[in-house]
């Protein structure tokens, strides 16, 4: 049996946790090169080397990589994906005491928000550091929560359940909420940046600590008040210690479950990596987050003269990498229709239509005479690049190559 783990990635740190383990390991998310070699360290360790001045340290890894940045270290330089190539390898390293990442069955790696974007410079990065794009999985900080809940006793998310984040970069607020009475159970997670968010360098003082108590203690009233909760988690840094905060726990205690979790995301990382890995899932659940689609698409087709409705994308999915390809022949000239029907049965399900446009070499031929390809791919939940391509009818009807691209928004 291999290694699956899962890792929570942020400006500020790192943090993973081995599946089958109870411990998670946290580094501060920094890199060093010797400035005498070639080596790297990383965390604390990197401090060190670099306090001492025998190293060049860089840190803010994630917003170099999204910026598509670069730093220079000992006169050369190295992209944001190259520097994050050397985190990535360094705490595997560190944490597997291995240096062939073949060993590595599945890695989940979760990031506060879902983007397209990072995802692929993150994707690319770990596999320049050695592992394998198809054991990779990534998910949000809203997915990790889920699994982190979901995982855990059935009488701590028998209500709302809420989790405060406090690390250097953000405050950040989510709540999880059980769906129940409906054909399948379903789990719908939310969060909110906040914007009075602080900097932990400030509890160092008594001053900061009083100011940070009220800060955070008026952030929890607004966000939980009148609402029922039967657990709320608190994790990052900032909640390593929790005596500068004494009338936020003094709120937050009060008729409910309140419990310290180090490295909650990574441990809802790991238990998505572990089941991703399984025949069978262990968490039935249809889950509802900012990494997953909450509307499912189908057509309406004929085949052998018989109409019937072609799923596209369903609700609930992953839509990180999710895409389809298909090639109709549409009913009149180029227009193809989707009927995009949110989960949510208060909303009303609507067709929508792209075409390819009033082309006259296609729109001279004779009806049913055009073949599309139509290839559609998720940029968000709410959102689908359509692609319609002209693939012409065979030799009646050549191909004119031409191409049509849109945005849906769902």
């Amino acid at each position: 049996m291999g290694i699956c783990a899962g890792i929570d990635l942020c400006d500020d740190h790192i943090a993973i946790r081995i599946c089958g383990e109870t411990e998670v390991t946290v580094w501060p998310a920094v890199v060093c090169r010797e400035k005498k070699g070639e080596h790297w360290f990383v965390g604390e360790e990197a401090y060190r080397v670099a306090l001492s001045g025998e190293g060049v340290m860089t840190d803010k890894l994630l917003k170099l990589l999204s910026k598509n940045g670069t730093s220079t270290v000992m006169r050369r330089q190295y992209t944001g994906s190259e520097l994050l190539t050397e985190l990535f390898r360094k705490v595997l390293e560190e944490k597997t005491s291995v240096t062939d990442f073949s060993c590595i069955d599945r890695l989940c790696v979760t990031l506060h928000k879902p983007d397209g974007q990072l995802f692929d410079k993150v994707k690319a990065s770990l596999a320049a550091a050695g592992v394998a794009e198809e054991k990779l999985l990534l998910i949000s900080h809203e997915e990790a929560f889920i699994y982190y809940t979901l995982s855990q006793e059935k009488d701590l998310y028998s209500g709302l359940v809420g989790a405060f984040d406090l690390s250097e970069e953000r405050l950040c607020f989510y709540e999880l909420m059980m769906v129940r009475g409906m054909s399948r159970p379903c789990v719908v997670a939310e969060s909110r940046d906040v914007e009075e968010a602080f900097h932990t360098d400030i509890l160092r003082k008594d001053s900061g600590r009083t100011l940070g108590d009220r800060i955070i203690t008026d952030v929890a009233k607004r966000s939980m008040e009148g609402k029922a909760y039967s657990a709320v988690f608190l994790t990052g840094t900032g909640f390593d210690r929790i005596d500068w905060a004494q009338n936020f726990v003094s709120y937050v205690c009060l008729r409910r479950k309140v419990l310290q979790e180090k490295g909650l995301f990574a441990i809802g990382a790991a238990f998505a990596a572990d089941d991703s890995l399984r025949a069978e899932t262990q968490f039935p659940e249809l889950m509802f987050c900012d990494g997953r689609t909450t509307s499912e698409i189908s057509m309406n087709v004929s085949i052998h003269e018989r109409t019937s409705r072609l799923m596209l994308t369903r609700a609930g999915s992953r839509w990180y990498g999710l895409g389809a390809h298909i090639e109709v022949i549409p009913e009149e000239g180029t227009r193809v229709s989707f009927l995009v029907e949110p989960f949510d049965k208060t909303k009303e399900k609507r067709e929508v239509t792209a075409s390819l446009g009033d082309v006259t070499e296609i729109a001279s031929r004779p009806e049913k005479c055009t073949r599309v390809a139509v290839d559609m791919r998720f940029s968000s939940a709410d959102r689908v690049e359509l692609k319609l391509t002209d693939l012409g009818f065979g030799e009646i009807c050549p191909a004119s190559g031409t191409e049509v691209q849109e945005e849906l928004s769902l």
